[in-house]
């Protein structure tokens, strides 16, 4: 028999690892890049500053597997998506650590 314990998705107190709703998500898997925004535009826009700056912003990095990077991110403010003011060139290595914070 089981012991309840939180859910790993919402915390809910269940018999399982997660809840029949989390699982539900969970199974759907990860949207395409498309699904999350980028298209056509970012794709355009994320080449022309990686071209403009061919460099990681983080002082120091000498990494050229470059990305673009929402400095306020996405799902806090979606209406920044292709705001230049929000983005940033930065390896993907510094990319992956930074998350979605």
């Amino acid at each position: 028999m089981t012991l309840p314990r939180p859910c790993a998705g919402c915390g809910k107190v269940v018999r399982a690892s997660r809840c029949a709703e989390c699982k539900r998500l969970l199974d759907r898997g990860r949207p395409t890049r498309t699904q999350r925004g980028y298209d056509y535009a970012w794709n355009k826009l994320s080449k022309h500053l990686r071209e403009q700056q061919p460099y990681c912003s983080i002082q120091g990095c000498n990494n050229k597997d470059l990305t673009v990077d929402h400095i306020i991110p996405l799902s806090d403010a979606p209406h920044l998506r292709l705001e230049i003011t929000n983005l940033r060139v930065l390896c993907r290595s510094h990319n992956s650590q930074k998350g979605n914070a």
